[in-house]
């Protein structure tokens, strides 16, 4: 389908819609080494079509969308150079031409790669319709506690070798190349990415889109509430341009629906959810389909909803800390939840600094709005138990340390907060640090709080970590090497000595415990710069088998030294419990105390006197 490539070409060619898009990009695209080269061509005859307004889109891995545009030569010929050849950059390009906008490719570089061709496909345009065909309409209802929630896509088929246009000049009644009726009641009319073509016209309930429509098939949806007060809601549905099968579509689990004009089908799976499924082929235009909703019962309850977690992502660059949220919400009692008339269940605060404010689909659902403070709202309706929403906003940096606060207007049992690990120091005095959190090819420092008061702040303050300088590979064997060395002289200095005098046991236990310690501290070292992607794998494997072969070593020296015979020496009495150790024990059997350590014959001597 061509509708989301449309969607985008929408945004980016800059139409009279794409100026009230709020997340149209307005900077370049990511510089760097590459070309991308190509021709704007008339599908036809091959022909090229100069004068044609190139737009390329980027959306990188990391950072904000960009857009650049430049003009086809008589050749049709056109270059975007000094762009970025990241493969994590995807580009897409298209035209417009003759005031029409054509989708093109989605292009991204290979690694190495930095020159690329494409080749963007016009084709001459008509405002004759009779090419055109509804292939199939399909209404989802969603039943969100007071009101429907109605989903509508219309797929087109352009029989034809021309795109059907009809210019703003040429509209007027009867012109439409497709039309479509909103049932009696329908608010809250959305389009896909809030952007409505410019060749779609709204009067009322009627819907007029003028195109462009393509050769081939595309996909025209929209969405929009029904208001609902009771048990029962009848809806009709009219069809203006017909269909060649309607399917109507609600979820097994509610509401049922009725209709005398309609077949039940098989049931199917969307998304993961099972849903019931009407239908009927060869609706003539102008025909019209009644639909009767039984619906389940909705209360107003405010206290019935709580914030039972909330997790934030977060992810920091030069310019801007992106911000994702999951709130889980937990509806208490087995009916859906709705907010009191001019209200909401409960209320989000954002950072006074977020822009771009973002929610997924399902969040419209549940009724989450901005509010007039700057933050959201929710409205409902929720159904019982656990649901989720998704907010996404971006704070603009200006200087390498960023204090992030949060508060919340219920009480939060769990915080969690999950930060790309890019070389950051995070300071938080009321959330605690845990483990580093792995997923894919990213690195999270994880931290969370439990308990967080209503209206309670919670302060994370994110700064790029010093440069720590880093002993090379090499060097950190050489170390490990001089201690074993070190280790070997300590143990083989009574070889050395002879009887020049005795081995001082106490010093030969400090040095092996010192040079135990360093090996252990060093291993965990080591297990933390590897859990947070600061140590390749190569060298982590390396460093870990010499670190854990030498604290094997000490730990064998140590027990054999443990076992050896003293002939000498033989422990006092435990100087805290008095109990009479044995002759090899260094430490007392009882109470664990350290012994003191005399000549045997005078342990004798002192017993017999």
């Amino acid at each position: 389908m061509k509708s989301a490539r449309l969607a985008w070409l929408v945004l980016a060619l800059a139409g009279p819609a794409a100026a009230q898009a709020p997340s149209a990009p307005t900077g370049d695209v990511p510089p760097g080494p590459a070309t991308l080269r190509g021709r704007v061509v008339v599908s036809e005859s091959g022909a090229p079509a100069p004068q044609a307004e190139v737009v390329l889109y980027a959306l990188p891995g990391r950072g904000a969308p960009g857009v650049r545009r430049t003009e086809s030569d008589t050749e049709g010929r056109f270059a975007f150079s000094g762009i970025s050849a990241d493969p994590s950059t995807a580009y897409l390009v298209g035209a417009r031409w003759q005031g029409v906008p054509f989708p093109g490719d989605r292009v991204s570089f290979a690694a190495g790669e930095t020159e690329r061709q494409v080749e963007i496909r016009v084709s001459p345009l008509t405002q004759d319709a009779t090419s055109l065909a509804v292939v199939e309409t399909e209404l989802r209802f969603e039943w969100v506690g007071d009101r429907l929630a109605v989903s509508e896509v219309h797929r087109l088929r352009n029989g034809g070798t021309r795109t059907i246009y009809v210019p703003e000049a040429a509209r007027g009644p009867g012109r439409a190349a497709f039309r479509a009726e909103l049932p009696e009641g329908a608010e809250d009319f959305r389009m896909p990415l809030g952007i409505e073509p410019e060749g779609l016209v709204r009067r009322g309930r009627e819907l007029a889109f003028h195109g462009p429509l393509y050769p081939g098939e595309q996909e025209l949806g929209f969405s929009y509430r029904l208001p609902a007060s009771g048990a029962r809601l009848a809806v009709e549905k009219r069809l203006p341009s017909g269909a060649g099968r309607l399917v109507v579509r609600v979820p097994e689990a509610g509401p049922q629906v009725e209709s005398a004009a309609l077949v039940a089908d098989d049931p199917t799976v969307l998304q993961g959810r099972r849903y019931r499924q009407l239908s009927r082929s060869g609706l003539a235009p102008g025909s019209r389909v009644q639909l009767s909703f039984e619906l389940p019962p909705v209360r107003i309850d405010r206290d019935a909803v709580s914030l039972a977690e909330t997790r934030v992502f977060l992810e920091y660059d030069d310019a801007v800390l992106l911000v994702n949220e999951e709130h889980l919400l937990r509806v208490a009692g087995d009916a859906h939840v709705a907010a009191p008339p001019d209200g909401h269940l409960l209320r989000l605060p954002l950072p006074p600094e977020a822009e771009d404010l973002r929610f997924d689909t399902g969040s419209f659902d549940f009724g989450l709005l901005p509010s007039d403070d700057g933050g959201v709202e929710l409205r409902g309706p929720l159904p019982p138990g656990d649901s989720q929403v998704q907010i996404v906003y971006r704070i603009p940096l200006s200087a390498a340390t960023v204090r992030f606060e949060r508060r919340f207007t219920r009480p939060l049992p769990l915080l969690s907060v999950y930060v790309v690990d890019t070389g950051l120091l995070a300071r938080s005095e009321r959330l605690h640090r845990r483990r580093p959190v792995r997923s894919g090819e990213r690195t999270f420092l994880h931290l969370e709080a439990f308990q967080i008061e209503p209206d309670e702040p919670v302060t994370l303050s994110l700064a790029p970590l010093p440069p720590r300088p880093r002993l090379p590979r090499a060097a950190v064997l050489a170390l490990v090497g001089l201690a074993a060395a070190l280790a070997i002289g300590v143990l083989t200095a009574p070889l050395r000595r002879g009887a020049a005098g005795e081995l001082d046991l106490d010093a030969e236990e400090d040095v092996a415990r010192d040079e135990r310690e360093a090996v252990y501290a060093a291993i965990r070292d080591l297990e933390h710069d590897h859990e947070t992607g600061k140590l390749s794998e190569a060298d982590y494997a390396s460093l870990r088998r010499e670190l854990r072969a030498r604290a094997a070593a000490l730990l064998r020296d140590e027990r054999q030294d443990a076992v050896a015979p003293v002939p000498e020496r033989t422990p006092a009495r435990c100087p805290s419990c008095g109990s009479e150790p044995r002759p090899e024990d260094r430490f007392c059997a009882r109470c664990g105390e350290r012994l003191a350590v005399a000549p045997a014959r005078e342990q004798r001597h002192g017993a017999s006197g």
